[in-house]
């Protein structure tokens, strides 16, 4: 209700890649072929039907009928998970941009700076834990990555929906592996096969449990990292840029126990660019505004730029 609330039809005009749809209710980000979702709604449905129309009569007869209840449960969240991630504008935040130049040649810009633009100041990205992605053209608060397979970036709004996405499909990967495989032992115990006979009789099945297992395995270790990271406290971006090195203490970091309940608890903070958004800055204790550098311009690159302007960004 927090996530969802303020972002009845709030969005009335398009910031980088993501552009109102539903009405206005929501963003959505219009990425091209950095979009995979069809790829993912595929990998999704497209097993679950087979499993339904192959298996599920001889599954829930041989092994135990609330399997098809499970399976059927588990798509149906693991696809409203995907839409709910895809969906929800991440955290972006208005920009404005400088080109800061020097004293030996005032003509030749000596870098581009970017800072957040709220209730008419600004504050450096670093307050936010903020970074441009390239890929929506937009500034991310608290950004953790681009994920394809959502095609959405991945920041404070919807950090938290895109674990559950990974956990929901973990355990439907999980869920298809077992059924089938648990189905395979029952053929053999039942008929007198062995294990590869079974397995060559039953074709839909043992393609199924492959498929489960490798799916199972490839999302583990991307569910691990990231329940590591929600233990620390930390974004996919901040580990692997190594912002928070052996001698520096990460200033995010409450302990394993609020970090967990933070990430699964807290509220889902309001969009900072919903029309229902007061545009305060509502900034932790930390955050204080900065003054431009007198070395600074407003640089002619607006805030929704392109991608050549966030690489020399990212490069600064």
């Amino acid at each position: 209700a927090a996530a969802m609330g303020p972002c009845r039809r709030s969005f009335r005009e398009s910031f980088g890649a993501h552009r109102p749809v539903c009405g206005g209710a929501c963003l959505l980000a219009h990425t091209g072929w950095e979009n995979l979702t069809p790829v993912s709604l595929f990998l999704i449905i497209v097993p679950a039907c087979c499993w339904f129309y192959f298996l599920a009569a001889q599954v829930s007869d041989r092994v135990t009928p609330v399997l098809p209840v499970l399976l059927a449960f588990n798509t149906a969240t693991t696809l409203g998970l995907l839409f709910i991630t895809m969906l929800t504008e991440p955290g972006i935040l208005r920009t404005v941009t400088y080109e800061e130049y020097g004293d030996e040649n005032p003509d030749v810009p000596v870098r581009i700076v970017s800072h957040v633009l709220l209730d008419g100041r600004e504050y450096e990205l670093a307050q936010f834990r903020a970074k441009f992605s390239r890929f929506t053209e937009n500034c991310i608060e608290n950004f953790d990555h681009y994920c394809p397979w959502v095609g959405n970036a991945v920041g404070k709004r919807n950090y938290r929906y895109f674990v559950l996405f990974l956990t929901s499909s973990l355990t439907l990967a999980a869920l298809v592996a077992a059924s089938c495989t648990a189905y395979l032992i029952e053929r053999t115990e039942e008929e007198g096969f062995s294990f590869v006979t079974a397995m060559e009789k039953s074709v839909a099945a043992t393609v199924l449990a492959v498929y489960g297992f490798c799916m199972l395995f490839s999302l583990l270790g991307l569910c691990g990292f990231h329940l590591k990271a929600i233990a620390s406290n930390m974004t996919t971006n901040e580990i692997l840029k190594g912002a928070y090195a052996s001698s520096e203490v990460n200033p995010h970091d409450q302990g394993c126990r609020r970090n967990c309940w933070a990430f699964l608890c807290a509220p889902i903070p309001r969009s900072r660019v919903a029309l229902s958004h007061p545009d305060s800055p509502l900034l932790q204790d930390d955050a204080h505004p900065i003054e431009p550098s007198s070395d600074a311009r407003h640089s002619s690159l607006s805030r929704h730029s392109d991608d050549a302007m966030h690489d020399a960004l990212e490069a600064v």
